[in-house]
């Protein structure tokens, strides 16, 4: 578990960085179609950190919970009212393999 939490720190780290050194990719990254999901992982990647800090420190697990918890709604409702929307061209979408053109 503590490896998990190191690599998780890690990660985030990083991904924070990028948002501070290389701002116009990770804003290009969170607009593509299917790029954008990886970021949804933030939330859930927290949450599961909070499992592990449980034995450790309860307010500790809870506090990581709710921020994943809270994360991970405000993207899925951020991300669905996106689709909702529509005008995205679905074709370049599907996986050719399963759907053939």
């Amino acid at each position: 578990m503590l490896t998990a939490a190191i690599v998780w720190a890690l990660m985030l780290g990083l991904y924070a960085a990028k948002w501070i050194y290389a701002r116009e990719e990770a804003l290009q990254e969170l607009e593509h179609p299917i790029q954008c999901c990886f970021v949804g992982l933030i939330g859930v990647a927290t949450m599961l950190i909070s499992i592990a800090a449980l034995p450790y420190s309860r307010l500790a697990a809870q506090i990581a919970f709710a921020v994943g918890a809270s994360f991970t709604l405000a993207f899925a409702v951020w991300r669905t009212g996106i689709l909702w929307r529509g005008g995205r061209d679905p074709g370049p979408r599907r996986p050719s393999f399963i759907f053939p053109q």
